[in-house]
Order: structure tokens, then sequence, then C-alpha cells
């Protein structure tokens, strides 16, 4: 039994108990779980609901905010709207500049910034009219002055960041230099720890703390998972490291001619059975995950997985 009639050209899903559709003039609105129509087709774009408010546009091109009901209580004025989170929009005036306001419309900050990002981890990203990155709280008060030539959301407390010599590292949310901006680059953590270049190109590995706890050694790098990662040594042989940089396994045992290029491993066991099975089944796994990308694999699994018991034994 069709509740809702096939009718919609675009029909979204429920959400809050309210769905999106579109009618064939292409103009959306809402309707329930009965397929009453809650809010009339007169919006040229919409989204779902999202703390009890969804974002519109109407005919002019412009955006606002409107609840269960279909009241618009924030005008459709702004050129650009985001969706709330904790209660906490950004939007974008009629000048072009960005600023945040609540669930009532009301400007919680000053529209100053020339780029603005929503609140993640209770602070948002803003950019200002030199293209510079900082952060302010949901008060609206500058936390981290922009200063910075890139910046992300914060994560876990830390945020990554590049300074104006081009070179990354990572903050805390009072403004310090956790990782300091000393790297080419920095990549995002995995398994606690991130991958870093030094000035020389090499990689090595930082935790959280800022400690170098894996030397910048390596030729080529892959992120942490399940406590290994792949690596390219000074010899140009690649091989498994565990979170310590000690090597698990040299894969010049099992590969005459390897390229992985920027290809990351993912490993995908767990195990924390013995060291042999981590070895095993972490073969198993490039076997299995990873032939596309290597561009020669001499390996006969099964002989090279017998020979090599043997060998340990």
């Amino acid at each position: 039994m069709e509740v809702i009639p096939c009718k919609y050209p675009y029909a979204g899903n429920f959400n809050d108990g309210l769905a999106r559709v579109q009618n064939v003039k292409g103009l959306s609105g809402y309707v329930d779980k009965y397929g009453k129509e809650v809010v009339p087709y007169k919006y040229t774009y919409a989204t779902d609901f999202n703390e009890n408010l969804a974002v519109v546009r109407n005919e002019e091109g412009l955006y606002g905010y409107i609840n269960k009901e279909g009241k618009e209580v924030v005008p459709c004025k702004y050129k650009y709207a985001g969706d709330f989170h904790d209660g906490l929009a950004c939007v974008q005036n009629e000048y072009g500049r960005y600023g945040y306001i609540d669930e009532k419309g009301m400007e919680i900050t000053p529209f100053i910034y020339y780029y603005a990002e929503d609140f993640s981890d209770d602070l948002a990203r803003v950019r200002n009219e030199e293209g510079l990155y900082g952060y302010i709280n949901k008060e609206g008060k500058q936390i981290i002055p922009c200063i910075y030539t890139y910046a992300e959301d914060f994560h876990d407390g830390l945020a990554r960041v590049r300074n104006e010599e081009g070179l990354y590292g990572y903050i805390n949310k009072e403004g310090m230099e956790v990782i300091p901006c000393k790297y080419p680059y920095a990549g995002k953590f995995s398994d606690g720890l991130v991958i870093v270049r030094n000035e020389y190109g090499r990689y090595g590995y930082v935790d959280k703390e800022g400690r170098e706890i894996i030397s910048c050694n390596y030729f080529e790098a892959t992120d942490f998972a399940c406590g290994l990662a792949l690596v390219k040594n000074q010899n140009y042989i690649y091989e498994i490291i565990d979170k310590k940089g000690v090597r698990i396994i040299d894969l010049s045992i099992y590969c005459s001619k390897t390229f992985i290029g920027n290809k990351s491993i993912e490993i995908t066991s767990d195990t924390k059975e013995s060291l042999i099975r981590k070895k095993l089944e972490f073969i198993k796994n490039i076997k299995k995950e990873f032939l596309e990308s290597i561009e020669t694999l001499e390996i006969n699994v099964s002989e090279e997985l017998n020979s090599y018991q043997k060998s340990i034994k």
C-alpha cells in the first residue's frame, strides 16, 4: 500500500518525522509520514531538519531557516546558511562577510570574517581579510589569532595548521603548538601517531604530545593501522614496523620488486596473537587487498608461508 503516492520527482528520507520532497516545478517542501503536506512547495533549495531547523532558499536565492511547522524562524536574507551545530550556525550576509547566529536568528558574532566553518570541538575556524586562519569560541571571542595560512577543524583537542613559512604542525585549543610548525608535511593522526616529513625529505612519526617516537629516517611511510605501518628504509627496502620503530618483517624476503606508490597499506588484521601469526596474516592481506597496487609481487602464498614457518622453527 502506497502511504505516500509515487508522484514526486524527488523524495528524501524521513528525518525528525518529515521528508523533503520536490514537485514537478522543482520546488521543495516537506510531508509527514502520512503524506500530508506540512511545508508548502515554495523553496528552490532545502535541507533535512537538523536541531529542529532546516535550511531553505527562496526564489530570490536567499537562505533562511524554517521549523517543523513551516514557519521561517530566521528570515531568508542570507547569501549562505549552514546547518546548526550546538545551537549555532554559520551564515553569510549581503556583503559577503561571515558570522554566526543562534536558533532565534540573533547575531552572536560580528560579520567580519571572509570565510568561516561550523563549530567543531567548541571552536570554529575563521579567515580574515588577509587570508589567514584562526579560531573563535561560541561567544564570538577570538581564542587563537588569525596567523595561519591553512588550518583544519579541531578533533580530540588538536588541529593541523600551516604557518606563513609553509611548515605544518598541530596546535591545542589554547593555541599552543603541541607539534611545532617545522615540518614541510604532517599527516593526520592514525593509531595515535602522525606521519611527518623533515626538511631532508625523510619521514617519521610523532605522537600527540609532540614527541618524535620514530625518527625521520624513511623515504616513504604509511599511516599506522593495528599497530603496524609500511615504510621504505634507507636501503630502499620496504619493511613493516611496529609503533616503536622495530622492524617486524622485511618485505624484500617476499618481493623481488615492489612498487607501492602513494597508496597506503590497510592492515585489516587486529589480532593479538603471536608475532608469527601477525606476520603471516599481514602477508595474506597483501595478497588479498593490494595486488592491484603492487607492480610485481613474486609470491606463491602457500609455498612462501610453508617456507617461512619452517624457517622459524
